[in-house]
């Protein structure tokens, strides 16, 4: 009777291991793209609600502290600014009166933020690395007005529109004189 030789076959072979590798790679190459898109999109999600918090936040910091605040974005160079306007008391009583005679309380503006395209600046709303492709704005340089009754003075005609998109979607925040601040994802145009 003759024996064989019986080997034991516990490891993998050189071409079962490039069999592997290869079947991964492409499916690396598969879903990078996915992935990259689904990034820019968290990017631009984030962008839209970080302005929509800095709007909201100078709504509700006017309405609590009864000061007028303005909040001004410019689109040409990616900036907004939150400042809160001058405010003075004057004694009613007094009246008519020279100014300095009558006044209680004199406080000047604040300019409480300003936030921009800078890379260091890690609090940049919106830019090209944030995933947003291209911003549209109505009017183009929006300068709101937030009163201590809650309501926003909106230039024109009452309602201002920010408009993001990103490279499947968009986002549009809306802001009308009522005080009423919307948020909505919308297609691309």
């Amino acid at each position: 009777m003759q024996l064989r030789n019986q080997k034991n076959s516990s490891g993998l072979t050189l071409v079962e291991i490039i069999v592997v590798v290869f079947i991964i790679g492409i499916l690396a190459l598969i879903s990078t793209p996915n992935f990259i898109t689904a990034i820019r999109n968290y990017r631009l999600r984030a962008a839209a609600i970080n302005l929509l918090t800095a709007l909201r936040e100078t709504r509700s910091e006017a309405i609590g502290k009864g000061r007028m605040f303005k909040f001004t974005v410019n689109t040409t160079n990616f900036t907004y600014t939150r400042e809160r306007l001058p405010f003075s008391q004057i004694d009613v009583l007094k009246l008519p009166c020279d100014r300095q005679d009558c006044w209680l309380f004199e406080e000047k503006a604040d300019d409480l933020a300003t936030i921009n395209n800078d890379p260091a600046n890690k609090n940049v709303f919106f830019n090209y690395q944030r995933g947003i492709l291209s911003m549209e704005t109505t009017p183009t340089t929006i300068e709101l007005t937030f009163n201590p009754a809650g309501t926003i003075t909106v230039p024109g005609t009452g309602l201002a529109s920010f408009k993001m998109y990103g490279p499947m979607f968009g986002y549009e925040i809306k802001v009308y004189k009522g005080g009423q601040i919307t948020f909505h994802k919308i297609s691309l145009p």
